[in-house]
């Protein structure tokens, strides 16, 4: 069976489109499309939206990849051949695998596949989880050591516990401008189980306007292989 699936800008089709034409636009394109009628999207390559809310002068809307994050960890069981349980951390305890003295070993397409997915899933929802995901991707090719497979197994499950997690974003009604966070992160890799970092998280406006909601400089609580794990530990901080 043959398919065809066409997304479209509806901003830039009225642009494009004469004034007294308009309202037969989309009547014409179901004429050549089998498709539903027209509306806001709410889905979008595992992200589902939902529909806006609002709460007095708030207006909230709440994105929400629990489909896929199920569908993600049942293709790894699946591939895998084991069972995932529950978990509430990140991470499994203890230090990492030594990246540097580790031979080259590829990790196998199970493990490169559910990586891959737990990467796409970070990048659209789930911040909590970037750095434990991009850790561990530094060793698909050096899967060398059993902690490989088994920090795998651990972030499933955290998956699995936390399927349920959404992203929301919230703005106040009565203010003219659209606001967006912006966040600045640094560390210093000093060779110690645990480094130096700092951040600040400042709420911004279109206009110009900067409100600092959060800052901090200490030393991480987790450990850092080198100066690009430091950075990805400090950015995940910054982002949650």
């Amino acid at each position: 069976t043959e398919c065809t699936t066409m997304c479209t800008y509806v901003d830039d089709v009225k642009m494009e489109t004469a004034k007294k034409h308009k309202s037969t636009l989309w009547k014409v394109i179901r004429l050549m499309f089998d498709s539903e009628a027209a509306r806001h999207a709410d889905k979008f390559l595992g992200v589902v939206a939902s529909v806006p809310i609002i709460e007095g002068t708030s207006y909230r809307i709440t994105y929400s990849q629990a489909k896929y994050i199920i569908n993600m960890v049942q293709e790894y069981e699946k591939k895998s051949g084991k069972k995932v349980r529950s978990c509430f951390t990140v991470g499994q305890q203890g230090t990492p695998a030594d990246f540097e003295k580790l031979p080259k070993k590829e990790s196998g397409t199970a493990a490169r596949s559910a990586i891959g997915s737990a990467s796409y899933a970070v990048r659209g929802t789930r911040m909590d989880v970037a750095i434990g995901v991009n850790r561990l991707a530094r060793f698909v090719d050096r899967w060398d050591d059993e902690w490989c497979p088994a920090e795998l197994h651990h972030q499933m499950g955290y998956w699995w516990a936390t399927q349920d997690y959404t992203l929301q974003m919230v703005a106040q009604q009565e203010m003219w401008e659209d606001l967006y966070v912006e966040g600045y992160s640094d560390a210093q890799y000093d060779h110690h189980p645990r480094s130096h970092g700092g951040h600040l998280a400042s709420i911004v406006g279109h206009a110009g306007t900067r409100l600092p909601q959060e800052w901090e400089s200490k030393l991480q609580g987790s450990t850092g292989m080198n100066s690009g794990d430091t950075e990805s530990i400090q950015w995940g901080r910054c982002a949650r």
